[in-house]
């Protein structure tokens, strides 16, 4: 096995009005092409109405980047449960599923707006 360090690049940065976020491009498979993690989300800023979502659960402002909690209902092969109890978010990266008979390609994807963060499926 060849094992090296491989810089985790920016896939996308995003503002809202109180808030900001970064996805990172971190992306883990294997040979097989087989997903095992998503990309990493992590949020700063105001926190007045919840939209930072923490993992620690603390409902504070935070001014350094904070992990986002992973939602019950999310897919359970992209929950992290490596450092306990809290699944810590990962966006599900583009892939290809059967809609009414036809092939297209979805992502997850993340947007922040007035006092809001918002995880949205994206079609091509």
């Amino acid at each position: 096995m060849n094992k090296k360090v491989v810089p985790i690049r920016i896939s996308r940065l995003l503002a809202g009005f109180t808030h900001a976020g970064v996805v990172l491009d971190n992306v883990v498979s294997d040979s097989n092409e087989t997903m095992h993690s998503g990309k990493e989300v992590f949020l700063w800023g105001q926190n007045t109405f919840g939209q930072l979502v923490r993992e620690d659960g603390k409902k504070g402002n935070s001014a350094v980047p904070v992990r986002l909690r992973s939602p019950k209902d999310c897919d359970p092969s992209l929950q992290d449960t490596s450092d306990g109890e809290n699944a810590r978010l990962r966006l599900s990266p583009m892939k290809r599923i059967q809609v009414n008979g036809q092939s297209v390609k979805v992502s997850e994807e993340l947007a922040l707006g007035h006092n809001l963060s918002v995880i949205y499926n994206r079609l091509f």
